[in-house]
């Protein structure tokens, strides 16, 4: 964590790391030690591109072979990329013809679950710059509903928005406009459909999300596990689950190998990433990897050092890079300012300026605010003006304890050993005829970066079981020079971040 920390704090002095997340998830496992031995579970997982989080969230890209890992990896279940061509956008029109696109109520549930987790997860920081993946903890999650049964399944598809298992609209779904004249798929296919049409490897532009789940073999055998559930996994959300000996030290390293090569260098790779034990029972990784090109690149020359204001009133030094845009769309309310940037692939960049006497929290804890900003319910209204940005440059790599955060949103059966059901992985009769595995702590890691080039982002979570016409003279000076959000969105809202200080 050390080396991590010192990487980054050329790019941003004020980032630094918080070791109380480890020595609290360190705490936890001591704790479980004195609990029967078939009572426990550990599950990791690790998110990469800005922004990531949860249980299980994507897929393997090429053969098992490929993953380079040391050690014989026996594989319960086995997943394969999209073979997908240089022509993504040919190759997803083709599979929207065949499969169908995602559900609109499922995209809808996205940021609604987003505007829900974003305030708990960025709103009380006010000084180090933070990035959290709405959509990775939101697939993670989805991926511990389908390992679960009875409240514990009930409350995670509540929490997601996603309330009707049975292809049947809750008469609780909040937003009563798309009715239910049609059944809903099943979660499971909603999500294999985003996965699928979300994934994007191109030169100027990268969308990887990646998942495996590896089982401890001291602590839970195949037998114990349901076959139907790895194969559901593998085959809808594209994971692969491997059993593995926790007690050797080469499974860390096959862990911490495993994020590296799927957030492309940014995450992983290092001896203290993970700290198993003989108490994991599973480890859940999740990747995300984001990368996109400007449409029209910054040109390096016209850039400029000012001041950037943080919050306590204080300033710092900092590069901005300058581009003028007319006519360009703006989002012009009372709070807040927002306005992006054009990428070449299909993500787009939001960057939201807080009015002053506004912080970052006020918008991101006003639901309305948020609402509208993240499109829920439809696209608002915008006006055309001359735009003139002024975005610095930041980098940062960041770490969040997501556990109270999950727990907040009304997921609670799934932490405790008394009510925790995963009997949709286990067998019937569980392990050792018991069967009580439960979620115990959630990590994430991420690190982003903005530059003349575009937009870099990356996720792991760890997740432990134990045109139009310019308006006349309408000229706006859009300067990012306080503390303000950025919003990465492809199909979902994939990161949401804020930044403090450059």
């Amino acid at each position: 964590m050390e080396g991590r920390e010192k990487d980054y704090r050329g790019a941003n002095e004020e980032i630094h790391l918080d070791e109380s997340v480890k020595n609290n998830m360190r705490q936890t496992l001591a704790r479980r030690k004195v609990v029967r031995r078939n009572r426990r579970l550990a599950t990791a997982v690790c998110a990469a591109a800005l922004m990531a989080i949860l249980a299980v969230t994507g897929v393997l890209d090429g053969a098992l072979a490929s993953l380079g890992l040391s050690g014989t990896m026996n594989a319960l279940a086995a997943a394969e990329y999209p073979d997908m061509p240089g022509n993504n956008r040919a190759w997803k029109m083709e599979f929207r013809e065949q499969q169908g696109q995602y559900s609109e109520e499922l995209l809808q549930g996205m940021k609604m679950f987003a505007r829900d987790s974003a305030v708990l997860v960025l709103g009380e920081e006010t000084e180090k710059n933070l990035c959290y993946s709405p959509v990775s903890l939101y697939t993670a999650l989805a991926m511990t509903a389908e390992m679960a049964e009875g409240e514990t399944r009930q409350q995670i598809l509540e929490a997601l928005y996603y309330d009707y298992p049975h292809g049947v609209l809750s008469p609780a779904w909040p937003n009563p406009q798309y009715g239910t004249s049609h059944p809903i798929d099943s979660l499971a296919d909603d999500m294999y459909r985003y996965l699928t049409l979300t994934y994007q490897k191109e030169v100027t532009s990268a969308t990887q999300i990646a998942n495996s789940l590896w089982i401890n073999k001291g602590f839970l055998t195949e037998k114990d596990l349901r076959q139907t559930t790895a194969d559901l996994l593998a085959e809808k959300y594209m994971v692969s689950s491997f059993v593995r000996d926790f007690r050797k030290k080469s499974t860390e390293k096959d862990m911490s190998d495993w994020v590296l090569q799927y957030t492309k260098g940014l995450l992983g790779g290092r001896e203290d990433d993970f700290d198993l034990n003989d108490d994991t029972a599973m480890t859940l990784l999740s990747t995300v990897y984001y990368f996109e090109e400007w449409t029209d690149r910054f040109d390096k020359s016209r850039n400029v050092i000012e001041s950037f204001y943080k919050g306590d009133g204080t300033t710092v030094d900092a590069e901005y890079m300058c581009v003028t845009h007319n006519p360009y769309s703006v989002l012009a309310r009372e709070g807040y300012t927002a306005s992006g940037l054009s990428t070449k692939g299909s993500g787009h960049i939001t960057f939201i300026l807080p009015d002053e006497g506004y912080t970052p929290a006020d918008i991101l804890g006003n639901q309305e605010m948020m609402a509208e900003i993240l499109a829920i319910g439809g696209e608002p209204e915008v006006e055309y003006a001359e735009v003139r940005f002024k975005v610095p440059k930041f980098q940062f790599w960041s770490e969040m304890d997501l556990t109270n955060t999950v727990k907040q949103l009304g997921v609670t059966a799934a932490f405790s050993s008394e009510q925790a059901d995963f009997t949709g992985i286990l067998n019937q009769n569980g392990v050792d005829g018991d069967g009580a595995i439960w979620l115990s702590g959630i990590r994430q890691q991420t690190t982003m970066s903005v530059d003349e080039r575009g937009v870099e982002a990356a996720a792991y979570i760890e997740l432990q079981y134990a045109g139009a016409a310019m308006p006349e003279d309408k000229i706006i000076e859009f300067t990012l020079n306080r503390p303000f959000i950025i919003l990465i969105e492809n199909g979902g809202p994939l990161f949401i971040g804020v930044v403090n200080c450059p």
